[in-house]
């Protein structure tokens, strides 16, 4: 399944909607259990975009990912964080040191 931010029509999973972010993360369900029962982690890298609330929901993409995959590793780009706009230091105090991979 290939991702999109949005920006482009296309047969992608368009993640910047709630129900696009539904549908990758129960599209995932498999394979990171897959690779988890390898004894590997499924680590996710951020953008910018991950940082937008939804339109659809109240809620930023990236804490829904922090709230509904407790067992992902997350591969920071804090550039992309600070080109967002959000507060660096507190994201990576929510995520914590064992959650970056």
């Amino acid at each position: 399944m290939l991702l999109s931010n949005g920006n482009r029509k296309s047969n992608k999973v368009n993640i910047k909607t709630k129900a696009g972010l539904d549908k990758l993360l129960v599209s995932l369900e498999e394979p990171v259990r897959k690779i988890e029962a390898a004894g590997l982690h499924f680590a996710y890298h951020n953008h910018d975009f991950e940082f937008a609330k939804l339109p659809d929901s109240d809620k930023i993409i990236y804490d829904i990912l922090l709230e509904k995959c407790p067992n992902w590793k997350f591969i920071v780009d804090t550039y992309w964080m600070e080109f967002a706009g959000v507060d660096v230091i507190d994201y990576l105090n929510r995520i914590g040191a064992e959650k970056i991979g």
